[in-house]
């Protein structure tokens, strides 16, 4: 049988479950799980400038325009009185009539100078604040966008969702859990204690059969419930191939423990028996990724599970004939 050497956790889509450890988990969490907090955009106009800044009058400019002005003062003057110092005073009266015109001007000059100098200040002291909330926006997305804070963030939204898991309708005292579950059910119960159930049941939809969860986690404090199977490729008596291709009763199975908002690994027996406490670290490491509950420190240094490839109908007869479970339980 194919085993893949390299392993990492990924959630599998439940139409395309390959290999094991066969992880799903409800679409909402799955989406809580890669979820970011929203950066919303700075909409604050930024503020603007005085639009137009006075400027000084040229004296010379000034009064070289006045010239037209003055000449034909002086001239009307002359041809009028035929008297130069008539003429004189006509004209020094146009010159007096042009500075009391450039000393208006220079008053007014000055009065929109100091307007916009008083408005220049307004607008550094505007700008200033618009800056002090602009960094402060640039800081608090920055701070929003850290490994830890969109973690929690997660966290938020995750703990939203799995407080709604449905819980078991009840549990089946009298149930015999076969050797393998029971030893691996012992494994988890060190590790997790009291957060392990075994033999509990979920009601089918439209059947009085009930789906029977072997063993499962669950988390009192968060409402986190895993569903824990082990698939064997074959009936040990029979040779009948068994949980190839995940069977269409087992996928239906998955849509309704996910529709109730539980999380389901699925583990080949191989891998429960030759490496229990790479299964478990398994475990672990799905419920730090939801919830962020820390790995024992009985499993950080456990290797990582090696997976194992899904088999088909074909490949199940084929070890049945080849008693290839004899390679791990004997």
């Amino acid at each position: 049988m194919k085993i893949v050497e390299y392993y990492s956790l990924i959630i599998q889509p439940l139409k395309n479950m390959n290999q094991y450890p066969i992880i799903l988990m409800p679409d909402p969490v799955i989406q809580a799980m890669n979820a970011v907090p929203f950066i919303w955009k700075f909409s604050e106009s930024k503020p603007l400038p005085p639009s137009y800044k006075p400027q000084p009058i040229d004296v010379l400019l000034f009064f070289y325009k006045s010239l037209p002005l003055i000449i034909p003062f002086a001239t009307i003057g002359l041809i009028a009185s035929r008297n130069i110092i008539i003429s004189f005073y006509i004209s020094v009266g146009g010159i007096l009539v042009t500075a009391l015109n450039f000393w208006q001007q220079q008053m007014y000059y000055l009065r929109t100078l100091n307007q916009y100098k008083q408005q220049m200040c307004d607008y550094k002291d505007l700008l200033a604040e618009w800056q002090k909330r602009e960094i402060q926006h640039k800081r608090q997305i920055a701070e929003s966008q850290k490994p830890e804070k969109i973690k929690q963030y997660r966290y938020q939204i995750i703990k939203d969702i799995i407080i709604k898991t449905v819980p078991p309708e009840g549990r089946i005292v009298s149930t015999k859990s076969q050797w393998l579950e029971s030893k691996f059910y012992k494994n988890l119960q060190q590790l997790f204690q009291d957060k392990i159930y075994n033999n509990l049941i979920i009601q089918k939809s439209q059947s009085y059969q009930p789906y029977c969860i072997e063993i499962s986690y669950f988390d009192k404090l968060t409402n986190l419930r895993i569903d824990i199977i082990i698939d064997k490729p074959y009936h040990y008596e029979s040779g009948e191939p068994k949980n190839y291709e995940v069977l269409v009763q087992e996928n239906q199975r998955h849509q309704l423990f996910l529709e109730k908002g539980w999380i389901v690994i699925r583990f080949a027996e191989e891998q429960v028996v030759c490496w229990p406490q790479s299964c478990c670290r398994v475990i672990a490491e799905v419920i730090n990724q939801i919830i962020g509950t820390p790995i024992p420190d009985e499993l950080t240094t456990v290797e990582t599970l090696r997976p194992i490839q899904q088999w088909n109908e074909f490949e199940a007869r084929q070890m049945a004939q080849e008693r290839y479970r004899d390679n791990y339980l004997i």
